[in-house]
């Protein structure tokens, strides 16, 4: 469901370990709670640091725990989307990532930015953390090797702010009053004053594909504006559940005079603009193809009256 808005030292442990595939309980669930804090991004930006609250609920007591993950993604907007990703994880007989007794750990991860992406900066992001523990019960004749497998495993997306390692950086804000794409036709206002536009979309990250995608572009007498900023927020909704906010600001601190033209478009990835009916009579080259909504741009005049 996506909404446009108007405003807003071992191997892998699997690879350390032998598993008998004669499984008993085995099927996952969703026995591990998650809260992500706030990234921090390298002085060089190549890499962001975040720190991953995990608490897992005990496995049956006959059990033994000999494997644990901690997984993360990190994307960014920028002219491109920027991305890095970064596991750890751990093996028996080491020491585990975390324990699953009901407490709150912390695990640390560092993910490494994508050299073919755009560049990390502090300010919005979205952070996806997958979290997972396996246990079973020993095999008796076969050393690294457990049976009858149990696994807890959890998944979060979650809108974060990345801090950069020096100073703090002041989060942008919007600039006076707002204009808005569907305000009419023609519309006035007073010249020379601060003005933002404001629009974007409300996404489900289980659903929607990446957010990254789904796009707002404004054009100012026919030539495209580029964003100040993009904020993304979260909203916990009874109904549709976890839902990302992602918003494209465009800021006139100087204001303008005369008359001018504004057309707002809403894009995205073409398989969900077309299962949700924001676009018809569309082929799609990929899945990821970014399309146009039917009926952009709108497009509204602005007279800027002294």
């Amino acid at each position: 469901m996506s909404v446009p808005t108007r405003v807003n030292g071992a191997l892998p442990a699997l690879l350390a370990v032998a598993v008998v595939v004669g499984i008993t309980a085995g099927a996952a669930r969703a026995a591990i709670a998650i809260t992500i804090g706030d990234p921090t991004l390298s002085a060089d930006r190549n890499s962001i640091t975040v720190p991953v609250t995990v608490s897992c609920s005990p496995f049956d007591p006959s059990l033994t725990t000999f494997t644990t993950q901690v997984s993360v993604t990190v994307d960014q907007d920028g002219t491109n989307v920027a991305h890095a990703s970064g596991s750890a994880s751990a093996g028996y007989p080491s020491a585990m990532l975390f324990t699953c007794d009901g407490t709150n750990q912390t695990v640390t991860v560092t993910a490494v930015a994508d050299p073919n992406t755009s560049a990390f900066h502090p300010g919005p992001a979205v952070v996806s953390v997958f979290a997972r523990a396996m246990a079973g019960i020993p095999c008796p004749n076969t050393p690294l090797c457990f049976g009858f497998i149990d696994t807890h495993s959890s998944s979060l997306t979650s809108a974060v702010v990345v801090r950069g390692a020096g100073p703090e950086v002041e989060r942008p804000t919007e600039v006076g009053a707002r204009i808005g794409i569907f305000g009419g036709t023609t519309q006035s206002f007073p010249a020379g004053q601060p003005f933002h536009f404001s629009h974007g979309f409300t996404t489900k990250p289980s659903t929607d594909g990446s957010l990254g995608l789904w796009r707002f572009t404004l054009t100012l007498d026919g030539v495209e504006v580029k964003p100040s900023f993009i904020d993304i927020g979260q909203i916990d909704d009874p109904v549709f559940g976890h839902l990302l906010h992602r918003v494209y600001v465009f800021n006139f601190p100087d204001g303008l005079t005369g008359t001018h033209t504004f057309g707002g478009s809403f894009s995205g990835p073409c398989d969900q603009m077309v299962a949700q009916g924001f676009t018809t009579g569309v082929q799609c080259a990929t899945p990821n193809q970014v399309v146009m909504a039917d009926g952009f741009p709108v497009t509204t005049t602005v007279t800027f009256t002294p």
